[in-house]
């Protein structure tokens, strides 16, 4: 199988470690481990999480970074993706994180792999959404679903649907997780008090992925 060329020789010629994505070229010799998405007969939606492809910046295991690549995921297949010469590559060398729209704060996310889950493998990248040494975990994934009506012979009605499910990271165990009050209060133990009283101050909604992150956020800071 071949080799995916090697991102880090690309940044090792940059000047800094901070490269910029409008240089990044596929090796003619060796281009690398070209993405193709799984195609279904008969079926509506795409393997894929994002419509559109994003601006990223992709920081690689061996501390460089590279600014500017549009990357997507393809939660069916559970792969990373990015775009080179407008073809569609998988991600083969180690990444410390993924973080798309990094310059546009209402839109920034965080992904990160290496999780321990039963849910999902080690290689699978996850949505962070808060820092700290409890994260709440957005985990994405797209399944076959069979819409077609009791009885019917028809095989035509069929879609690929996005699901999410949260998680608690706690160092790189990933335990599921109910967004709650009750959650909450369980995972401050001896500091629910001060949690809830910052939950009202700031009528947060425990039910909602980004309020549950800031009271997460908080709790993380009174524990420190």
């Amino acid at each position: 199988m071949k080799k995916i060329f090697t991102l880090s020789l690309l940044v090792a010629c940059s000047f800094s470690n901070l490269s910029y994505a409008q240089g990044f070229m596929a090796d003619a010799v060796n281009p690398g481990r070209v993405y193709r998405e799984l195609k279904f007969d008969n079926i509506v939606g795409s393997a894929l999480l994002f419509e559109d492809w994003h601006k990223a910046r992709v920081k690689l295991s061996q501390g460089k970074l590279i600014t500017g690549l549009m990357v997507n995921f393809d939660v069916y297949g559970h792969k990373a993706l990015y775009l080179n010469n407008e073809a569609p590559f998988e991600f083969v060398d180690q990444l410390d994180y993924i973080e798309t729209d990094f310059d546009n704060p209402s839109e920034r996310r965080l992904f990160m792999s290496g999780f321990i889950s039963n849910q999902f493998s080690p290689t699978t990248f996850i949505q962070v959404l808060n820092d700290g040494a409890l994260r709440l975990l957005k985990y994405n994934r797209k399944v076959l679903v069979d819409n077609k009506t009791y009885g019917s012979s028809n095989n035509d009605n069929k879609t690929i649907e996005l699901q999410s499910y949260y998680f608690i990271g706690n160092n790189k165990a990933a335990a599921p997780v109910k967004l709650s009050k009750s959650t909450l209060e369980e995972l401050a133990g001896n500091k629910k008090a001060e949690l809830m009283a910052y939950v009202n101050t700031n009528d947060l909604n425990a039910k909602k992925e980004a309020d549950f992150a800031k009271a997460l956020d908080y709790l993380n800071g009174l524990n420190k």
